[in-house]
């Protein structure tokens, strides 16, 4: 069975929460601000963003999209496209399964699969 803290080292928040439009969730984050999610104990998503002392998190997709790229960058990457109206923020997808969010100017998160947003 794989074991996220054999790579990633132990969680620094462990959070679960009942009421996400797509059920129950549970989250755990690890150092570096990658956190995992899981639904009745099988992993649903991830999401990925600047650490607390603003430095990116060393993270790059096949899209040649990362952590702190500028969004100047990415409107050049495959498959990109902005989520118009989004309530989060200035929102974008990569294709139908990676999405993220440009911030000052830069990306500043990543994710993938199902995620607990509060639109």
């Amino acid at each position: 069975m794989f074991k996220f803290a054999n790579v990633l080292g132990e969680p620094v928040s462990r959070n679960e929460i009942d009421e996400c439009g797509a059920g129950p969730m549970a989250m755990t984050s690890y150092a570096g601000e990658l956190t995992v999610n899981f639904q009745e104990g099988s992993l649903v998503g991830w999401n990925i963003g600047t650490a607390p002392d603003g430095e990116a998190a060393k993270i790059q997709i096949d899209a040649d999209v990362a952590i702190g790229m500028s969004s100047d960058e990415l409107e050049n990457a495959a498959g990109y496209s902005p989520i118009e109206g989004s309530t989060l923020g200035e929102e974008f997808a990569l294709g139908d399964r990676v999405g993220g969010f440009v911030d000052n100017g830069a990306v500043s998160m990543l994710y993938a699969g199902t995620q607990c947003f509060f639109r």
